[in-house]
């Protein structure tokens, strides 16, 4: 067997040191909870929409955080599920949802910090000709329609402090961006400048 030299052994021995650390560091994280609440006019199965709509949101969320991400697929809930979302307000659906939403968490809570803890409403139309979701930057709850396999992402970034301003990524569109371009691939990602502003926020949570 090839000696590994005294500082090249160091080396290694520090940066696997790191990674234990690392590791041990993120397992002690709490995860970001998300409570996916499925209007009844959505006919898709919960299957379809956790590996379509929702895989790649907790994938990126997890390079950039470390945490892990748990959905909880929520098909009645009352007044959530069967609420009319579609208005030229945006402002009418956000704060119902929230309304609602808050009834619920208070009838079922669950433990960790509330900042890591986000509701989403998936609908499986615009909320008008225009919207296809809403949130509020560092929101509680967002909705979010079907009509684009980003349209969730996006308005989860939202709760979490990403903008449109820091959407830009070159040669294709983040989830962040206002408007899809056409001639531009999906990067179904962050901005590297979305990702530092939602990096710097969940490293002050426990």
């Amino acid at each position: 067997m090839k000696r590994i030299p005294p500082l090249r052994y160091i080396a290694t021995s520090i940066l696997v040191g790191l990674s234990l650390a690392a590791s041990q560091a993120f397992a002690g994280l709490q995860p970001l909870q998300i409570r996916i609440f499925v209007h009844q006019d959505v006919k898709e199965s919960v299957e379809y929409i956790d590996y379509n709509y929702m895989s790649h949101w907790a994938k990126a969320m997890k390079n950039i955080s470390g945490r892990d991400v748990t959905f909880e697929y929520i098909t009645e809930a009352n007044a959530i599920t069967t609420m009319n979302y579609k208005n030229d307000n945006l402002e009418v659906p956000v704060e119902e949802l929230k309304t609602h939403y808050l009834q619920y968490d208070f009838a079922h809570p669950v433990e960790g910090d509330e900042f890591l803890q986000k509701g989403l409403l998936l609908t499986r139309y615009s909320i008008n000709d225009d919207v296809g979701g809403v949130a509020y930057d560092y929101g509680k709850v967002g909705i979010a329609s079907l009509v684009s396999y980003s349209f969730p992402a996006h308005e989860l970034g939202h709760l979490f402090g990403a903008t449109h301003e820091n959407s830009k990524a070159g040669w294709c569109d983040t989830y962040m961006v206002p408007r899809r371009n056409s001639f531009k691939a999906q990067c179904y990602g962050f901005s590297e400048a979305n990702e530092r502003v939602i990096g710097e926020r969940l490293d002050n949570r426990p």
